[in-house]
């Protein structure tokens, strides 16, 4: 009989204890080697609450103005406020973390500035992988009291450690992990209070602290913590309203005061969006938020968006399959006999239909909380979804086929939490899936189509007046070698054969030395009517018409861009941005056995002369991805 297995007899305590701790070990192993080579700043989610610790500490404001304009530190999660950008998300979890990495800081020595890597995989050693370690702990405490079979006990503490998507979502900064850990806190200490009758005080200050805590990081389970409350009034009102209430009003407290520190006032910069805050143009470049782009767009309709984000693309039920038996569990605290957390199933029922109503409400924020390996704003209900599978599988536990289907979807969950690895910042699984198959709508392709060819990489010829005798434009290059200068320069137009010719000279200077010079005469009309650089050169000083296709187009070989997204750049030459349209063309170069690929990349605008504001170079090893060298040539000057 199934009955007989080992783990499901009351003598086999020890046994139980050792395959427990030996889940927790392996988790927290995972944990930490994930977490050592964890990469910083890979979302703009998590840049923007980084922004805030680093000016907090380093600044001592919540502007982040200067921070953001630091390479690979800017974010789109950013408001304009009173001439100044701060982070669009609420102040109190970066404050608190600004304050461990005050400490980090002035005990270590690390900054976010100089050893950006080292210092965030402390920062979030201490704020997130050992409370989330903690936590799986308290989990195994819980389950061995309110399980009654010791499967049901491993299959879950499994379940919790290897089977959710909050282990990798540990690795970066964000509330999700906070607010799901600060759940099952309060939950324990709920259940220490209304189940196992304890009225210790501290129990319901510490109790307070969590619930508020939960709420500040998820402003939705603001209804969790009101029901927290109910069932504390129920054990025992007097203590609840002297301990629970003012503890908790102390953690709301800082949320609206650090609020108030940054925005001047008690509503959060994000319930702005939609606002002047979220929409601005600054130096002729508009906000991300003006300009939407992927998932940001919300496409779908309220029935699609409910679907994926139960059995879609980024279902809670598609993802992580084990909560499909959540269902029967739900539906067993309903109907079936009273059970110690009966209460609280049911409140993670209603809270589940209550969240998923609320963000169906959000049409404008169909976007499933962005580029997420999850549905990241249900991550606090992961609690509440595991308590709802305790008696589901208590009943079932001796029947091999639940087992086994538990099993399959436990695998599967264990699999979606895995694939992100140490990068949560990116799509799920399925929804690359549902894109390779064609399912997923995408949004309407607004590139604008390149119309004539584009064959070299300046756009257009300058008109060029007897006046003028010349109009000229340099690029600047940062390199290994020195300061590399890009010089463009177009001559007036003259009638030659009955063809207009125009002759440009290029020019490439390293150091104040001529490294590259071709002066070539070109036929405008085949120019303009985007032939190839041997079809519209009339002579050249160079006969190398592999020198000269690098020199023109960027590539060894002739060929077409294509064309890309509209992109905003920074020049010198003046305050306001260009607005680029940037467009790119590819090669693969075998070198002594290697492959490589080789990119030009051109940001084209009317307003500069010839049509290019930038040019990047790259070349990269296919094999391994790494890349081999990037040249930047930005517009330095224009002058005739």
């Amino acid at each position: 009989m199934q009955e007989n297995y080992s783990l499901n007899r009351p003598e086999a305590g020890n046994s139980l204890l050792q395959w427990e701790w030996l889940i927790l070990v392996i988790v927290t192993g995972t944990l930490l080697a994930r977490l050592a080579v964890s990469e910083p700043l890979l979302s703009a989610n998590d840049r923007s609450r980084w922004c805030t610790v680093r000016s907090l500490v380093e600044r001592g404001t919540y502007q982040i103005d200067e921070i953001t304009t630091d390479r690979g530190w800017d974010t789109i999660d950013k408001v304009r406020h009173e001439e100044h950008y701060y982070s669009s998300k609420p102040p109190l979890l970066p404050t608190v973390v600004a304050g461990v990495y005050y400490l980090v800081k002035n005990i270590t020595g690390l900054t976010l500035t100089r050893q950006l890597e080292d210092c965030t995989r402390l920062i979030l050693l201490i704020v997130n992988v050992i409370p989330l370690i903690m936590t799986f702990c308290l989990w195994m405490k819980i389950l061995n009291r309110y399980a009654t079979k010791n499967w049901t006990k491993l299959f879950l503490l499994s379940t919790v450690c290897f089977g959710t998507l909050l282990s990798p979502f540990a690795l970066t900064f964000n509330n999700h992990t906070v607010a799901a850990i600060s759940v099952v806190w309060t939950l324990y200490l709920a259940f220490e209070i209304c189940i196992e009758k304890k009225n210790s005080s501290l129990l319901f200050i510490l109790c307070g602290i969590t619930a508020a805590w939960t709420c500040c990081n998820e402003l939705p389970a603001a209804l969790f913590s009101v029901a927290i409350f109910i069932f504390l009034c129920r054990s025992h009102f007097q203590k609840t309203v002297l301990f629970f209430i003012p503890a908790a009003l102390l953690v709301l407290g800082g949320w609206f005061y650090t609020n108030y520190l940054c925005t001047g006032g008690i509503k959060p910069f994000y319930a702005y969006y939609g606002t002047e805050k979220y929409r601005y143009v600054v130096d002729g470049i508009p906000s991300y938020w003006m300009q939407v782009k992927g998932i940001d767009q919300g496409l779908d309709s309220p029935l699609v968006y409910l679907m994926n984000c139960t059995i879609g693309h980024h279902g809670i039920f598609s993802l992580t399959p084990i909560f499909l038996f959540c269902v029967p569990g739900w539906f067993l605290a309903l109907t079936g006999k009273e059970n110690k957390l009966k209460p609280f199933q049911i409140t993670g029922l209603v809270l589940t239909v209550v969240l998923l109503g609320f963000y169906l409400t959000r049409t404008q924020n169909y976007n499933y909380g962005g580029v997420s390996s999850g549905l990241r704003w249900s991550f606090w209900l992961i609690p509440f979804l595991i308590l709802a599978l305790i008696p589901v599988l208590d009943c079932c536990s001796s029947k091999k086929m639940v087992r086994f289907l538990a099993s399959v979807c436990l695998v599967g969950s264990i699999f979606s939490a895995s694939w992100p690895g140490s990068q949560p910042w990116q799509h799920p699984w399925l929804w690359d899936t549902f894109q390779a198959q064609g399912w997923i709508k995408n949004p309407k392709n607004q590139v604008k189509e390149l119309s004539p060819e584009m064959t070299t990489f300046f756009r257009s010829l300058p008109e060029v007046s007897e006046e003028e005798k010349f109009v000229r434009v340099e690029f600047e290059c940062e390199m290994d070698e020195g300061l590399q200068i890009l010089r463009l320069t177009a001559y007036p137009k003259i009638q030659k054969n009955s063809r207009t010719i125009q002759a440009v000279h290029l020019e490439k200077e390293l150091n104040g030395r001529v490294t590259n010079q071709l002066k070539m005469e070109i036929d405008v009309e085949k120019f303009q009517t985007g032939l190839l650089p041997s079809q519209f050169i009339v002579s050249s000083n160079l006969k190398d018409a592999k020198l000269i296709s690098r020199l023109v187009f960027g590539l060894p070989v002739e060929g077409n861009y294509r064309p890309g997204r509209t992109e905003y750049l920074k020049a010198n030459v003046r305050k306001n941005a260009y607005q680029c349209q940037k467009v790119y063309s590819t090669h693969i170069e075998d070198r002594d056995g290697v492959k490589h690929g080789l990119k030009s990349e051109v940001w084209v605008s009317d307003e500069v002369p010839f049509g290019v504001a930038q040019w990047v170079l790259s070349i990269s090893n296919r094999s391994t991805g790494n890349m081999v060298y990037r040249h930047r040539y930005t517009l330095r000057s224009l002058g005739e």
